[in-house]
């Protein structure tokens, strides 16, 4: 049986089947519910019964108070709709809502998606998951303290598996993930940090613009959005020197998008911003859609000026350095 949800003061919904918990649903439809253990003991995922009928079906350690009672209170991590339910929640859809953390995870999966570009996936424990938005970065650590930054590819919606791509540079840490790493083998993440995420009070057309593996931000926030069910218009430009490495992916997009259009675009670095206002000069309307670039630093500047010229709204630009 379906049951639908409606989030208060945001009113976004979603839909829950058969014996999931109400915030695991949440969560998967791509709403950021505020949580942290998700097994009832750090009371994170709190809301209040505003229509609707619930019950228990996990125990938890977490108590709450008389008056928590009294205001129909529980936690989502617990429990299940018997009904349509109608519920005052958190959400976390600012940065400054985030909270910085420091988790252990695992090493689930390596994977080399061409020769030098590397996808790891990590796995938390669920009893605590990353909180984070998409299109966030966070530090990876490994037993000998040698470090990374890396922009997070997953989707918010599935906090216990963390997954990133990276190109080998031949530092410490990427010679160990390359060369010797296992499953199963532990890594620190610090994090999340960085503003590049999706602008959730707009519904305007979206273009996306990467840099080699600045992808991999943009991979975390387009699933964001087909994980909201969000019915947009995307448009990815996807430039590099080397290897577009996740092509299958694009095209998978492109599958399950009704109004998605993408392209590879093979280039050196300095014809990057030749070959990207080109592709500027030939969108309709322009200066109606969000833009989201992750470009190396003098790429970015000057695409910011090249935009600042043709008048376009500045707030609607989005930026990442790669």
């Amino acid at each position: 049986m379906s049951f639908k949800i409606r989030v208060t003061p945001s009113n976004h919904q979603f839909e829950l089947e058969g014996k999931e918990t109400i915030l695991r649903a949440g969560m998967r439809s791509g709403l950021n519910l505020a949580h942290n253990c998700m097994n009832g003991s750090c009371g994170n995922c709190l809301a209040r019964l505003v229509d609707g009928e619930i019950e228990q079906i996990r125990h938890q350690d977490y108590g709450l108070t008389p008056q928590q009672k009294q205001d129909q209170q529980f936690l989502t991590c617990c429990h299940r709709p018997l009904t349509d339910l109608v519920l005052e929640m958190h959400e976390l859809d600012t940065v400054q809502d985030i909270p910085y953390q420091e988790i252990a995870v695992k090493v689930s999966k390596t994977d080399l998606l061409v020769d030098d570009v590397m996808h790891l996936q990590l796995r938390a424990s669920r009893s605590q998951v990353l909180d984070f938005l998409a299109g966030q970065k966070v530090k990876l650590y490994l037993k000998d303290g040698s470090s990374i930054r890396l922009g997070i590819s997953s989707c918010p919606c599935d906090g216990l598996n963390l997954r990133f791509h990276f190109r080998n540079t031949g530092d410490e840490f990427c010679s160990q993930v390359f060369q010797q790493i296992k499953k199963g083998e532990k890594i620190l993440i610090k994090g999340p940090s960085g503003d590049f995420t999706l602008n959730e009070c707009s519904d305007a057309p979206l273009i996306f613009i990467a840099w080699d593996t600045g992808f991999s931000q943009v991979q975390s926030i387009i699933d964001h959005v087909i994980s909201e069910s969000a019915e947009r218009n995307i448009r990815l430009i996807w430039l590099s020197e080397q290897t577009h490495y996740y092509k299958n992916y694009c095209r998978a997009w492109n599958d399950v998008l009704d109004d998605f259009q993408y392209e590879t675009v093979s280039c050196k670095l300095p014809e990057a911003s030749t070959e990207l206002y080109e592709r500027m000069e030939m969108i309709e309307a322009l200066k109606q859609h969000e833009i989201y670039a992750v470009l190396p630093n003098e790429q970015l500047s000057v695409f910011k000026q090249y935009l600042d010229d043709k008048g376009f709204p500045m707030q609607q630009l989005h930026t990442e350095t790669c």
